[in-house]
């Protein structure tokens, strides 16, 4: 990951695929251990909490993105991905509202919308 906004800048990287899943990522170690669990509130508090700091960790993903995309002499192609409809489909309009019109939305619109520089400045 070190080398990977220097690559995108640079314009060695021509795409990115981007996964998102409304904040139901893997946690890959204890829930207790992420700093958000609460013994009194339990797992009905620790979930919305997770949930909102992953979706704050996915628009983070695409700020840093912007920044690098903006440093390119070419444009860069994106393909965003939503998986674990299963998980969020009761909440189907707020997801779509999220990342159509929310932060993450607004997000992939400035990419698209970026010029490549003009390397003949």
């Amino acid at each position: 990951m070190d080398g990977l906004p220097s690559a995108i800048a640079g314009g060695e990287i021509r795409g990115v695929i981007l996964l998102g899943s409304i904040g139901y990522h893997s946690i890959g170690k204890r829930f207790q251990e992420l700093g958000l669990y609460e013994e009194r509130g339990g797992l009905k508090s620790f979930l919305p909490k997770f949930l909102k700091s992953q979706r704050e960790e996915e628009v983070a993903v695409l700020k840093r993105l912007y920044q690098q995309s903006s440093r390119r002499n070419n444009p860069i192609w994106l393909l965003s991905v939503v998986t674990k409809e299963d998980l969020w489909i009761k909440d189907r309009d707020k997801v779509e509202k999220f990342y159509e019109h929310g932060p993450y939305g607004k997000l992939i619109k400035d990419i698209i919308d970026l010029k490549p520089k003009d390397v003949s400045a």
